[in-house]
């Protein structure tokens, strides 16, 4: 999809903390952009956020919040929340972009829409496609998906440990919604899709999607972690096929492996990212924060966006 004219583009933001002094600088970037559009869903269970201050960035705000979690299937309804707010409230974006509180734009306004003037997919995401070929997560996901956890035996290893181990046993694949052609991916929970792709989201109807159902009664089960938000918005889009796919989601995130794993969660980013953030063609950046982040935000800000 290419737009000849300025895109409006539209925000959804989950946000379950209160508003940092970054939160503010992001929103005061955001409503520079023509025409823009910000709805949030705020977990009002773990926090307070002032309607004051949604009202004074023209923020709209998911009335029938939901109670969030890390990797928890109401994630996935709460961003639905968010896009559907943006598209019930005209006039309808142009894109839609998921964003966190700690996210900051890297780029200039300018550069930002002209990147979705050009922009030759209706999907940006960065996405895996699920398998035991794969291993590591991509095959754990998998194993979530096909097949049943029964519970944990008792064992003792080679070198005398005794462990609980996690028995499982497989699933039919006619028994799942994965039956026909539906072929399971993953991906962040950071992804940008045009109004194309939103109204393949629409006309699904994820809210009573037997597919979303399903991720559910997998993430409900203790051995494996299966990320409902990591798997329904990457597998929904992956498999309509009237949709073309950019496989990077534009996103600057930087994890640091420990002991040869990832970490659960992306780095803070500080001044010794800057180089790399310039040098990337990324249009956001995540994780800042309002102590650590401090200098670089404003090294951003001078040098790469130039105070919007």
């Amino acid at each position: 999809m290419k737009i000849s004219q300025t895109p409006t583009l539209g925000f959804a933001i989950l946000s379950h903390k209160q508003p940092s002094k970054h939160f503010e600088m992001l929103l005061e970037y955001l409503v520079a952009i023509p025409g823009v559009k910000l709805a949030i869903h705020h977990d009002y269970n773990q926090s307070y956020l002032s309607q004051g201050f949604l009202d004074h960035f023209g923020v709209r705000k998911v009335e029938n919040y939901r109670q969030t979690q890390w990797c928890g299937v109401n994630n996935v309804y709460a961003i639905l929340d968010t896009f559907m707010l943006l598209y019930e409230s005209p006039p309808q974006p142009d894109w839609y972009i998921t964003l966190s509180t700690d996210t900051y734009p890297i780029k200039s306004i300018k550069s930002i829409l002209d990147f979705f003037i050009n922009a030759k997919a209706d999907v940006y995401m960065q996405r895996h496609l699920l398998g035991l070929e794969y291993g590591g997560r991509f095959a754990n996901k998998h194993r979530a998906l096909f097949t049943k956890y029964l519970g944990h035996v008792p064992l003792i290893t080679r070198t005398g440990k005794f462990q609980m181990k996690p028995v499982r046993m497989p699933i039919l694949k006619r028994m799942t919604p994965f039956r026909n052609t539906l072929q399971p991916y993953m991906s962040s929970d950071w992804f940008m899709f045009n109004a194309k792709a939103m109204n393949c989201l629409v006309k699904e109807n994820l809210y009573h999607s037997e597919f979303v159902e399903y991720l559910q009664q997998a993430a409900n089960r203790p051995d494996l972690t299966i990320c409902p938000p990591e798997i329904a918005f990457a597998t929904f889009f992956s498999n309509q096929k009237e949709l073309t796919h950019a496989e990077h989601n534009y996103f600057f995130i930087k994890w640091t492996d420990y002991v040869g794993k990832k970490r659960w969660h992306p780095d803070i980013l500080t001044e010794r990212h800057f180089d790399a953030i310039k040098n990337s063609d990324d249009l956001f950046a995540r994780k800042f924060s309002d102590d650590e982040s401090l200098k670089l935000t404003q090294k951003i800000n001078s040098e790469l966006i130039n105070n919007f």
